[in-house]
């Protein structure tokens, strides 16, 4: 679960804040096809210690995978603190209502750390690339304990070998901070092992023959699917089971719950926020065109003129407003793809702050 710079989407111009630098547009082309971690070639340039193009990783790091809004901590008055960029984030997502983990109740709840990615010895400067790629892919631990899910590595498993590079490459570049991630597990004990990595020929697959957007969507279907994790967030969850467990049959049909207090957001933010249903059903994008969906994913703003909800990293300065134009279209190709899966949500309307 990545969490949003939740004042921005709301009232962006209005927060003096910055979050983490533009992205590139150069070499931001995805593969066609269904990418397994080794389905293309490098075709940047390297990275000497990587073989990887940091440009690249920071466009993923930074833009399409968001990975500040959970690895940076916070100012008071929400904003990220770039003096200590990707330094990691004691509390970046509470556990308010006593959950059920793997060993019970928290009681009290806890608090989900999000650990060091500087270049520093309380990061990850003393880690080797494939400990790094291991982490946010496999959800391995150089310790051989599994990752909280809640780090969607099981959604990054099937990034290329280019873009895993290219985020490992970018990563020794981020200037060390000294901070040690300390958390407050909302769980009893750690996870008895690592989520199984999304089955991508189980995800929906644009057809080939006599479509003119097939490749446009092919490379959409790898950005929401993978770079931008868009289907964790977007798909619900599996009822009955905790920690929370994607519901696998229903990719991108939204409606997974997300808590405000969890999110630490203000009171004007409705107590429950779901996820849009992505679907082409009438409860999820039916009736939206292109243009609408990458006004939504690049400027949060709704057709209505209502605006995105949290922890959508939409709006002013959020993160998805670097995206290029190229990617949010294909992103959109792509969901208007999608068979249509009924699953209404209540709408996210906040009152002003």
């Amino acid at each position: 679960m990545r969490q949003s710079m939740w004042l921005l989407v709301f009232a962006a111009a209005s927060v003096p804040a910055l979050l983490v630098g533009a992205c590139s547009g150069d070499d931001t082309s995805v593969p066609t096809q269904d990418a397994g971690t080794d389905a293309s070639k490098d075709s940047t340039t390297d990275s000497p210690s990587t073989g990887g193009d940091p440009v690249r990783g920071k466009y993923i790091v930074d833009t399409l995978a968001s990975c500040g809004d959970c690895h940076t901590p916070r100012n008071a008055d929400g904003s990220p603190d770039m003096t200590r960029y990707l330094a990691g984030n004691d509390c970046f997502i509470g556990v308010n209502r006593g959950d059920a983990g793997p060993g019970g109740p928290q009681d009290p709840p806890g608090c989900l750390a999000a650990r060091n990615l500087s270049n520093h010895e309380t990061g990850l400067k003393n880690r080797s690339d494939q400990e790094i790629r291991d982490m946010f892919q496999n959800g391995k631990r150089p310790t051989g304990d599994a990752l909280y899910p809640v780090m969607p590595y099981w959604v990054y498993h099937n990034m290329t070998d280019a873009d895993a590079k290219a985020v490992v490459a970018y990563l020794r570049t981020v200037p060390g901070v000294d901070h040690r991630s300390t958390s407050q597990a909302p769980w009893n004990s750690p996870p008895q092992g690592t989520a199984p990595p999304i089955d991508l020929s189980k995800v929906h697959t644009p057809k080939q023959e006599g479509n003119a957007d097939y490749d446009s969507q092919m490379r959409g279907k790898y950005i929401a699917a993978v770079t931008a994790a868009c289907i964790e967030c977007h798909t619900p969850d599996k009822a009955g089971v905790n920690p929370p467990t994607a519901d696998r049959e229903r990719w991108f049909a939204g409606n997974r719950e997300f808590n405000r207090a969890d999110l630490h957001l203000p009171p004007n933010f409705p107590e429950t926020i779901h996820s849009a249903n992505l679907t082409s059903d009438p409860t999820g994008l039916a009736g939206r065109s292109v243009d609408d969906i990458v006004k939504a994913i690049k400027q949060g703003v709704q057709p209505d003129g209502g605006l995105v909800c949290p922890p959508m990293p939409a709006g002013h300065l959020a993160p998805y407003s670097k995206i290029t134009d190229e990617d949010a279209r294909d992103i959109a190709k792509y969901l208007l793809s999608l068979p249509p899966i009924a699953n209404a949500r209540p709408d996210c309307q906040p009152t002003p702050p």
